[in-house]
């Protein structure tokens, strides 16, 4: 009776450090110990966001392997741009056919599950190699979706598109990040999907007394300022003095001056145990979207892994976002969270300002709370992944063994 063989694709891996790994780590569980190999393709930022230790001998980095390109290296800038592309695309279309090679020769394929994470278009044509080679099972999980990008419309790279396209058609389900990007999917390929964003629990009640006199709002921010968050931080920070609120910052790096203001501390990270009781000593946690263009893939189809934990924390969700942004969609389809777009809106701006006030609290707090366990919990969540997972991991006998805790042997280096 054979095994089931479970395997891991992706460019990220499932690490402690960054949003997709943790959200992984939550919803997956123990199903963690199932997977065989955990197989990582470029571009893979193994010193930024390693592997969890705890699976760490059953990571295989593809890069290493099979000798990721590094076209840019070899040719030099006198070549021009349109002989730099053609090499470009012969020697990444090369390096994948190796790995979909390498992957089918070394590893039992043919009765296998896989799980495929992508977040550049290396993972999406591997997979399909493989499975044009010989069909397997797969299951994919759009976390983000950073090919996309916007220009008076949304637009993929004209030869992935249709790589693409075979890739959602062909996998046994697929599930996507937010409502916002299920609906695009729907529209642009036809493909249904499951949303599957990261989790939260929290058994605490929610924070409704919070001094109404004699001080400012109390607002807080946790985690890293990338491109994503650093505009719609800019757009509150430049109006705390007009909203009297101020703005506190655990952030691991020190923000740039846009973010500077009287009304801005800046505090040293907390472990992520640590977020949602830290959460708590504020009137409101804010989450920020970007309001440009080069960000808008990850604003209008994403749902950061913090909104659950934000909504579960006891205290108000704050998202400054446009509005066409997936988590200020969330929020106006569900409530349970101030969602500010326009800081010359008065309604708004008063919303805000009365974050202190008991009553609104109340009918905010109540309303995410709600939220939380119906729609942003770990049960939820879970029960969503394991209808699918649970159905496609079984053997013919019905019956699973778990996966060799034992790194991968023989392993030779492609040339």
């Amino acid at each position: 009776m054979s095994q089931v063989k479970h395997y891991y694709l992706s460019e990220m891996a499932v690490s402690d450090r960054h949003g997709g790994g943790l959200t992984l780590q939550r919803i997956l569980q123990k199903d963690l110990q199932q997977f065989d190999r955990f197989i990582h393709v470029p571009e893979f930022l193994e010193g930024n966001a390693p592997i969890t230790p705890r699976l760490v001998e059953r990571q295989l980095n593809l890069r290493e392997l099979c000798h990721a390109p590094h076209w840019r290296a070899q040719f030099d800038e006198a070549m021009g741009r349109l002989r730099l592309r053609m090499f470009h695309r012969w020697s990444r279309d090369r390096w994948i056919r190796k790995a979909a090679d390498y992957v089918s020769n070394n590893f039992e394929t043919k009765e296998s599950v896989w799980l495929v994470v992508p977040q550049r278009t290396f993972s999406v044509r591997v997979m399909n190699h493989i499975y044009r080679r010989q069909p397997v099972r797969y299951v994919t999980w759009m976390m983000d979706d950073h090919v996309l990008a916007w220009n008076d419309g949304w637009h993929y790279p004209k030869r992935f598109e249709p790589e693409f396209r075979f890739h959602l058609e062909h996998a046994e389900k697929v599930f996507v990040i937010s409502p916002a990007m299920k609906d695009f999917y729907v529209r642009q390929f036809g493909v249904d999907s499951e949303v599957l964003f990261g989790p939260a629990d929290s058994d605490q009640p929610p924070i409704l007394n919070r001094p109404a006199t004699g001080g400012p709002v109390k607002l807080v921010y946790f985690g890293s300022i990338w491109n994503w968050q650093r505009d719609a931080l800019a757009r509150l920070v430049k109006n705390l003095e007009h909203l009297n609120a101020t703005l506190d910052l655990f952030v691991f790096h020190p923000p740039s001056t846009d973010l500077e203001s009287p009304r801005v501390f800046v505090r040293a990270p907390v472990q992520g145990h640590e977020v949602i009781a830290r959460t708590r000593e504020y009137d409101g946690v804010v989450i920020p979207a970007s309001f440009g263009d080069q960000q808008r893939h990850l604003t209008e189809l994403n749902i950061a892994t913090k909104l659950s934990e934000c909504y579960a924390s006891g205290t108000v969700t704050v998202i400054v976002s446009p509005v066409y942004g997936a988590m200020a969609q969330f929020a106006q389809t569900h409530g349970g969270a101030l969602v500010i777009s326009d800081f010359n809106d008065p309604t708004q701006v008063e919303a805000l300002r009365q974050l202190k006030d008991p009553g609104r609290r109340k009918q905010l707090l109540d309303r995410a709370r709600r939220v939380a366990l119906s729609e942003c919990s770990s049960e939820v969540m879970r029960q969503r992944w394991s209808r699918v997972w649970s159905a496609l991991a079984l053997t013919s006998a019905g019956t699973n063994t778990p996966a060799s805790d034992s790194p991968p042997q023989g392993i030779k280096k492609i040339r």
